[in-house]
C-alpha cells in the first residue's frame, strides 16, 4: 500500500512539475510550433515572437519570414482568436487581426508570385479560408515586378458570411511586365465584399 501511495504521489509531482514548466514555456513552444508551420507550407526562414497565449487568443508582436536581406513577409501585431477544440481538431480559426506590417510580392516575367518563399500552387483548389474574419489595420503591399515596383496601403475588415471592405490605396513610378506595364500611377479604391 505505502509503495502505491508513493508511487502515485511521484506521478502527481511529476504532473504538477510538468505542468508548471509548459505554463511558463508555452510562448517559446507555440513560437516553435508556427514557425515549423510556416516552413511546412513554404516560407522561409520564419520567425515568430509570441508575446501571450491562452486556450482562446494568441498574440503575436512580430512574424517575419523571407531570405536575404530584405525580409518578404513581416507582420506586427498580430492576434489571433479561436476555439481551442475547433483549432486542434480542426486547425480552424476563429478570427485574425493584424495591426500592421508589411509583404513583399515577388513576380517574374511569366506572372508567377513568390512571397518569402511560398508560391501557390496551381494544382491546388481553391479552399475557404482557415478563418471567419480578417481585420486589417494598415498593411503595405510591395508588388515587385520586373518593371518596378506598385505599392498597395490596405486597411479594412472581412468576415466570410457577412462581407466587408477594404480601402486600397495605390502608387507606383513605373511597375509591370513585358505585356503590360503602368506608370506613375496612383489612387484610392474600396473593395466591398456581399455577405456569402
Amino acid at each position: 500500500m505505502r509503495i502505491a501511495a508513493r508511487f502515485l504521489i511521484a506521478v502527481l509531482i511529476v504532473l504538477v512539475l510538468a505542468g508548471i514548466a509548459l505554463f511558463f514555456l508555452r510562448k517559446p513552444i507555440v513560437a516553435a510550433a508556427a514557425e515549423r508551420i510556416l516552413r511546412g507550407v513554404g516560407l522561409e526562414a520564419p520567425e515568430v515572437a509570441v508575446d501571450e497565449v491562452s486556450l482562446t487568443r494568441l498574440d503575436v508582436a512580430r512574424l517575419e519570414a523571407g531570405g536575404g536581406a530584405e525580409r518578404g513577409l513581416d507582420l506586427r501585431d498580430v492576434a489571433l482568436f479561436y476555439d481551442w477544440r475547433a483549432l486542434l481538431f480542426d486547425g480552424k480559426i476563429r478570427s485574425i487581426e493584424i495591426s500592421g506590417g508589411r509583404v513583399v510580392a515577388a513576380f517574374d516575367d511569366a506572372g508567377g508570385m513568390n512571397i518569402a518563399g511560398w508560391s501557390p500552387d496551381p494544382n491546388v483548389k481553391p479552399a475557404p479560408p482557415p478563418f471567419k474574419t480578417l481585420k486589417v489595420g494598415a498593411l503595405d503591399v510591395i508588388a515587385r515586378t520586373p518593371k518596378g515596383d506598385a505599392r498597395l496601403d490596405t486597411a479594412g475588415a472581412f468576415d466570410y458570411a457577412d462581407g466587408g471592405e477594404f480601402r486600397i490605396g495605390l502608387a507606383s513610378e513605373g511597375a509591370g511586365f513585358a505585356t503590360a506595364a503602368m506608370s506613375g500611377a496612383s489612387g484610392e479604391a474600396t473593395l466591398r465584399f456581399g455577405a456569402d
